[in-house]
């Protein structure tokens, strides 16, 4: 059992390194206890059938957990859009405050794509906080800048573009709040990040 454990640290290690921080220890841990149960499985034999992990079958840290008054909104829009909550519950750091997207990157064909689907996330963001799909221009102004997205001569004008179609209203340096058809978008990017990619 474990022969080849340092080997397989060694790949567990790599693809902890591409979780962002705060969830390192926790998806250690996942991998970590995957590689003990494939192991197990191979000692028991093939013949012998393990039961399947479910995804309750993981500890969560109750700081990463989905805060109480998030959870029935984040449930509800998971259920419309036909994704598990826990995809898109992972789309969201829990740890930090207030909490927020958390994977590396965000889509789009360019930087003024990518800034204004920066804003419809953090309305998501906003949406399951507080129930309005509205965005925090300094929140959007940040996250644009952790995305590389952030272009200083030209992000207020590449949102104000979006504004009757996006967005019902852009004050700069304030606030932006969708539109039906920007509440819609943002959905649809929030599903798409949730589901899992076809397989080819």
């Amino acid at each position: 059992m474990y022969e080849d454990a340092a080997k397989q640290l060694d790949v567990i290690l790599e693809l902890v390194k591409k979780c962002p921080d705060p969830l390192q220890e926790r998806c250690l841990g996942i991998l970590l206890q995957g590689y003990v149960d494939a192991e197990k499985a191979k000692q028991t034999g093939a013949g012998e059938k393990q039961p399947s992990r479910k995804a309750t079958d993981y500890q969560v840290p109750p700081d990463t957990a989905v805060p109480a008054e998030v959870r029935p909104r984040m449930n509800s829009l998971a259920k419309r859009l036909a994704v598990e909550p826990a995809a898109l519950e992972g789309l969201f750091d829990f740890t930090a405050e207030p909490f927020a997207y958390h994977p590396l990157n965000v889509p789009g064909d360019n930087v003024a794509d990518k800034a204004r689907n920066v804003a419809l996330l953090v309305a998501a963001r906003s949406f399951f906080a507080t129930g309005t799909w509205s965005a925090d221009w300094a929140e959007v102004k940040a996250r644009c800048v952790d995305f590389n997205c952030y272009d200083v001569a030209n992000h207020a004008a590449s949102l104000r573009k979006a504004k009757g179609d996006l967005f019902k209203t852009v004050e700069v340096g304030k606030a932006i709040e969708l539109s039906a058809d920007g509440r819609a978008a943002a959905e649809k990017l929030l599903k798409s990040l949730a589901a899992p990619a076809p397989q080819s």
